[in-house]
């Protein structure tokens, strides 16, 4: 299965000339092309879209120490 820009418009919820500039950017998974249709695979389409949601993990905070030190 492949997508069309109107399934990526859909399942993004973003602007064809958004995607176009993310695209130019490498922000966004670049298409193919089936003659001068241009289409996506779903997957990458579904895994850039998991991505904008990936929880890291906090950066730890400073020993109060360390902080201390700075007004002594």
């Amino acid at each position: 299965m492949i997508w069309r820009i109107e399934n990526v418009k859909q399942a993004t919820t973003l602007s064809e000339s958004s995607i176009a500039r993310m695209v130019r950017a490498g922000t966004f998974p670049r298409p193919s092309f089936i003659g001068r249709r241009r289409v996506w695979n779903p997957d990458d389409v579904r895994d850039w879209v998991n991505g904008l949601f990936e929880v890291t993990e906090p950066k730890a905070p400073e020993k109060p120490s360390s902080i201390l030190s700075r007004f002594i």
